[in-house]
């Protein structure tokens, strides 16, 4: 959306126009209950709440009967019970919920060349929400061998990494020899995203948190930052990038 602004340039002000990100509020209903409500751009919806649902450990993926969107609600239906929950602020200021159960550590033995981590940063010229307002997180699905599957982009890192998932339950894709790159710091919450998911590598081109990295180590995923030009840094489960 464009929008007036007050520029600052060269010493003088003058009126402007440039494009921002428009996001909206939405609220999550899990068998009729309020589950959560949070900012996201109106787009992949469905994709969205279903990796939130899988990834943040409040179902699994088979147990999805039924996604209903109205307007500015998501209902879901599904099998069985939904466990204690607790919404919660993260660090990031990112709205989460807390459910009482680790995640089991990723099994895949997949591992990944320096070579194709390097050539995949191409991907990042796909963000093109970014490019137009600079207000968006990228998050896109790449093989083992270096293929492109998909992108999102939103206005939350949870919610793009979110979407990645959710689209590829959907259309049936195997995480297991999948990586993610990613334009968000890697923190402890999207490790745990990523252990639920079944993904071994997230690569991003900036910041990896402390606490994320040792827990990365415990869940056999790898994590590489810094992801820029031919240059990046793995942190964690070392094993996984090979030469």
């Amino acid at each position: 959306m464009e929008i007036k602004v007050l520029e600052h340039k060269g010493g003088n002000l003058k009126e402007g126009h440039r494009n921002v990100s428009q996001e909206k509020l939405f609220h999550i209903f899990v068998k009729e209950k309020h589950l959560l409500s949070l900012f996201a751009l109106p787009n992949h919806l469905e994709e969205m709440v279903t990796g939130f649902l899988v990834s943040e450990g409040v179902v699994e993926y088979e147990n999805i009967e039924e996604i209903k969107i109205a307007n500015c609600e998501l209902w879901v239906k599904i099998k069985g019970d939904v466990p204690e929950l607790k919404p919660e602020l993260r660090s990031s200021g990112c709205s989460g919920i807390a459910v009482q159960n680790t995640p089991k550590a990723v099994e895949s033995r997949q591992e990944f060349p320096s070579e194709i981590i390097v050539n995949s940063l191409e991907y990042f010229k796909k963000a093109k929400e970014w490019k137009i307002t600079g207000g968006t997180h990228f998050a896109a699905l790449i093989s083992a061998d270096g293929k492109f599957l998909q992108s999102f982009e939103d206005v939350g890192r949870h919610n793009a990494l979110d979407k990645v998932i959710g689209w590829a339950l959907i259309n049936n894709h195997n995480l297991a020899d999948k990586f993610v790159l990613f334009t968000g710091r890697l923190s402890t919450g999207m490790v745990m995203k990523a252990a639920r998911a079944g993904i071994p590598l997230l690569v991003s081109n900036t910041a990896v948190l402390y606490q994320a990295i040792h827990l990365a180590e415990e869940m056999n995923i790898a994590l590489v930052g810094f992801a820029r030009g031919e240059e990046f840094n793995a942190y964690s489960t070392l094993w996984r990038i090979s030469r």
